[in-house]
């Protein structure tokens, strides 16, 4: 079984890209427990998260309340596309998208979609004409339907529905430029 890397192996990723190709604005989707917000910070000028679990995101709320507004750190509680739907017509600059969002197994909470990451790459394709790089984690699932009850779509619809080629390494699928 390949060893899957560190969150911090993946923060720096996002890092190397976003110093590589000038991205200074992060959007996330499945903030968790807000550890890649917490990194972006050493390097965006802007952040944009999205959570579904309420009790998450008022977690988050506690932990970022006093930078919020300060650091341009924008937290929202609920469905991934519905809330890209409202953000992304917004966003004007080169971003670096990080995808994250799905079920958790039984129990767990997610919105229209189990899997929402072809309606998020739809939107982005859709919203962002500028040159974007999106990173889309847990590449190990994809193309299953078994992993936590939950459906995942394979790699060739998601490059599909975004237009572009990718790459998989590392537990992440990586759609560089547009």
């Amino acid at each position: 079984m390949e060893q899957l890397p560190a969150p911090e192996a993946k923060h720096r990723l996002m890092e190397e890209y976003a110093r590589q190709y000038g991205l200074e604005i992060f959007v996330e989707t499945g903030t968790a427990t807000g550890a890649s917000v917490q990194a972006a910070r050493a390097w965006a000028k802007e952040i944009h998260s999205v959570e579904i679990v309420q009790e998450r995101y008022l977690d988050l709320l506690h932990r970022f309340g006093a930078v919020v507004h300060r650091e341009k750190i924008h937290l929202y509680c609920g469905d991934s596309a519905s809330i890209l739907r409202a953000i992304l017509p917004g966003i004007s600059e080169p971003t670096l998208f990080w995808l994250d969002a799905h079920c958790d197994g039984k129990g767990s909470a997610y919105g229209e979609e189990e899997t929402p990451v072809l309606k998020e790459l739809e939107l982005i394709s859709r919203f962002c004409r500028q040159s974007n790089i999106v990173l889309v984690d847990d590449a190990r699932l994809f193309g299953k339907s078994n992993y936590s009850d939950c459906a995942w779509p394979s790699f060739d619809n998601m490059a599909r529905v975004l237009g572009r080629s990718f790459e998989v390494k590392d537990d992440i699928v990586r759609f560089l430029g547009l």
